[in-house]
């Protein structure tokens, strides 16, 4: 992720990515996850972040495969704490651990 946020800041138009983790070799980036980033870095992106979750289901249903649940961003355990200082710090700063409202997503 990091060296693809690198390339595209440098000017790449172009980016090789996966869904769900179909396809994925040495590194290729979550598309769900490239998405996200991008739109909350402020960084023009064709991707619409709301319609993420709506992607990733999508495949999953394509590839008759479950859904992973806990996928980064997408996965309904993403934002879910239990450890305690987890917990509390979240009570705090909800962005403490949230950098993304993932209400967002499901808009």
């Amino acid at each position: 992720m990091a060296n693809t946020l690198a390339s595209v800041e440098a000017g790449a138009t172009f980016v090789s990515c996966t869904v769900n983790g179909i396809g994925e070799r040495c590194g290729i980036t979550e598309t769900c996850l490239l998405i996200t980033n991008l739109h909350f870095s402020s960084i023009l992106c064709s991707g619409k972040s709301q319609k993420v979750l709506k992607l990733s289901r999508l495949v999953s249903e394509a590839m008759g495969d479950t859904f992973d649940r806990r996928r980064p961003i997408i996965g309904e355990y993403s934002f879910v704490h239990t450890a305690k200082l987890h917990l509390t710090a979240t009570t705090r700063d909800r962005n403490c651990y949230h950098w993304v409202d993932p209400l967002y997503l499901n808009e």
